[in-house]
């Protein structure tokens, strides 16, 4: 066989072998296969492995070619092989896999170089047969290379079986098929179609002032895993769009920003409150909450005239700024006449060294404020009287300074330590709620403070120390018409702390009202006594001295010796002188004005029905053992009648008494405690006589 024939059934075959394979790539791409992503996988690794060697013997082929040009003189040894039998399937699926593994590309002449001894009509002949390959021809006899050439070439086997550009042509197109599948797989599948798989906010909270810009990053994700490159396309694709639910508060605008897969907008908050900025591309969407706050930029200072007083004491400067939330670094603070205040600038405080008048000034940078500052008189103390009360009374606590009209420091808080026992008004009156003790604190507004003792008084009334108990109470006595009797009941063991005593600190020296004589005395007790008087024939013995001399009476004695109260005649003195008893120190003190009521435990009827009877005493013999009465109520005006002899001894006799006799009639009677007086009247009357418990 001649060199051309040889080259022309070459040529057949190896366009025979890459047309079957192009036409394997087709039907595998018409069959149902795996999810496209697999799919595209696997084509694109296929059209790799098939493109490759096919390069590799397109270069080859050349190499040959170029060497056979060379050497045009040189006698071409036959070549042998081993027939192949085109029409046996082993072998034509044998000559398809070599066929695949070439690569090719389409030009005119797909089956080597232009031979310049072909005929026109050869050359022809080739190119319309490769082109019938390329279109799908699948006729056995142009695959096998029979045909258009003739039997003849049947037997002769080509000394390279390879078409690298039909191969290269068939690869081409093959994977041109393949990525126009894979893009509409990508058109029209997943969210969006352009493979977006969400956006979102970095944060879903964001604080802005008032005035501010403020940048927000809406960021994309893919739907898989590709290229920064591919993602921004897929963006392109989408409409994204920028929205305020209240633009009054915060404004939305797109901006420029050059990150890939990201999108900004730039907010602008107007006002203060709060407002939702949603960034919304085909169908995704994410949303950030905006608070706009107050802006901390410096526009003011505001600060009121100061009014200080004259302390030691550091107190605070008192100013806004406005914006409160504001910023003002460098803030000084200056006095402009140091000697009447004076200022701590870095730490803010200011305190009156003299009373006057002066200015402060508060500077930040350009911005600054300035007030009137006064210094006035300021006490140095206060103080208040303490207070005592019956139960439902109330008292004002009066609250005095240290200094004559003072201009400040009289502003006053009061607090009731115990308001079980006493209330307190924001006014400083106390009212008593129950019987006790407590504690009212006074502060002013300079913090300067005092306590007042409060004691709140409610029958029974009791008072006890180491020598002595005194219990007083109030009884209504006589029925309708009757009085109010405060008894008061004293037990003791210091003899010498009960007696009598006469008005002015001497007898005869005149009368002393009851009150008077407490205070002076400064007795515990203090009752106004009998009606004995330096004109009267009384024998009188005051705290163990005689002041008048006169014949015994059944009247009452008692001894600071034995602590005893009785009557002359229980203890069978009568007929004795008066100054000879009170040597003995048998008597200390007298009571007399009648003659007793009841002695022994038996009443002495007296004959007397009128309610006259005003103050009595009684005893039960026992050492330290006393009980003084004032009746006061009743009768025709309600206060100057008392009780009858009668009544007062049945009273003493319930109360265990065996001696007891009147020490007043008529007019008004007195019973003063501690710092109260019990009875409603008689504290002011004066009385030449009185008896006491100190």
């Amino acid at each position: 066989m001649s060199k051309g024939n040889r080259k022309k059934k070459r040529r057949r075959q190896q366009a025979a072998a890459r047309a079957a394979a192009q036409k394997k790539h087709a039907q595998a791409a018409a069959k149902p296969s795996e999810p496209e992503q697999g799919l595209a996988e696997n084509s694109f690794s296929t059209l790799e492995r098939d493109i490759e060697p096919v390069e590799q013997s397109v270069k080859s082929q050349e190499s040959e070619a170029k060497a056979e040009a060379s050497s045009k003189d040189a006698s071409v040894e036959p070549v042998e092989e081993q027939a192949v039998d085109e029409t046996d399937p082993e072998s034509r699926q044998e000559n398809m896999v070599q066929s695949e593994e070439k690569d090719c590309e389409w030009d005119r002449f797909p089956f080597g170089e232009e031979d310049e001894d072909e005929s026109a009509e050869n050359r022809d002949g080739e190119e319309n047969f490769a082109q019938n390959l390329w279109q799908g021809g699948d006729d056995d006899n142009e695959l096998t290379g029979a045909g258009t050439y003739g039997d003849d070439l049947e037997n002769e086997l080509p000394g390279k079986a390879s078409w690298p550009r039909v191969a290269g042509i068939a690869a081409l197109v093959t994977a041109i098929v393949w990525a126009v599948i894979i893009g509409a797989w990508m058109l029209f599948s997943g969210n969006g179609g352009v493979g977006v798989k969400s956006v979102s906010f970095e944060n879903s909270e964001l604080s802005v002032m008032v005035g501010q810009n403020e940048t927000v990053v809406a960021v994309f994700e893919s739907d898989k895993d590709q290229n920064i490159e591919a993602l921004e396309k897929a963006i392109a694709k989408l409409d994204v769009e920028w929205s305020s639910t209240d633009a009054s508060v915060v404004s939305v605008e797109e901006a420029e920003w050059e990150s890939p897969g990201e999108r900004a907008a730039t907010l602008t908050a107007k006002k203060e409150g709060v407002a939702e900025i949603t960034v919304s591309a085909g169908d995704f969407s994410d949303v950030i909450t905006v608070t706009v706050v107050p802006s901390d930029r410096l526009e003011g200072i505001n600060a009121e005239p100061m009014t200080l007083p004259v302390s030691d004491t550091w107190q605070n400067i008192p100013y806004t700024l406005v914006p409160e939330q504001a910023k003002a670094d460098g803030l000084t603070f200056s006095i402009a006449d140091s000697s009447v205040a004076e200022v701590d600038s870095a730490a803010g405080k200011i305190r009156g060294l003299t009373p006057g008048e002066t200015t402060l000034t508060i500077q930040a940078g350009e911005i600054n404020e300035t007030v009137k500052v006064t210094v006035q008189r300021t006490p140095h103390s206060i103080s208040a009287e303490n207070i005592a009360l019956w139960v439902s009374e109330t008292s004002t606590i009066e609250v005095t300074t240290d200094i004559n009209n003072p201009e400040c420091g009289t502003n006053y808080t009061f607090t009731s330590e115990d308001e079980n026992i006493a209330v307190v008004s924001e006014n400083g009156v106390v009212t008593g709620v129950s019987g006790g003790f407590t504690e009212i604190l006074v502060t002013n507004e300079l913090g300067q403070k005092c306590t007042v003792e409060v004691e709140v008084l409610d029958y029974p009334l009791h008072r006890t120390d180491s020598t002595s108990d005194i219990t007083i109470t109030k009884e209504w006595v006589g029925g309708d018409t009757g009085a109010n009797c405060y008894a008061a009941h004293i037990v003791f063991s210091d003899y010498t702390r009960f007696g009598t005593a006469n008005g002015n600190g001497g007898y005869g020296l005149g009368a002393e009202t009851t009150l008077s004589a407490h205070e002076r005395l400064g007795n515990i007790l203090t009752v106004s006594g009998d009606g004995a008087t330096a004109a009267s024939d009384y024998p009188v013995a005051r705290e163990g001295s005689l002041r008048n001399q006169g014949p015994l009476h059944s009247d009452g004695v008692y001894s600071r010796t034995n602590g005893i109260l009785n009557s002359t005649v229980s203890l069978d003195l009568d007929g004795y002188f008066l100054s000879d008893l009170v040597d003995r120190e048998d008597v200390s003190d007298t009571f007399q004005y009648k003659p007793a009521f009841l002695v022994n435990g038996a009443l002495v009827p007296t004959g007397d029905s009128t309610r006259t009877q005003r103050t009595f005493i009684g005893s039960n013999g026992t050492p330290g053992d006393i009980w003084i009465v004032v009746a006061e109520g009743g009768m025709v005006d309600g206060v100057s009648a008392g009780l009858t002899p009668d009544e007062c001894a049945s009273f003493l006799a319930s109360k265990g008494c065996l001696f007891g006799m009147q020490l007043n009639e008529g007019g008004t009677a007195a019973m003063v405690y501690r710092d109260w007086t019990l009875t409603a009247n008689g504290a002011g009357q004066a009385h030449e006589n009185f008896v006491y418990f100190r």
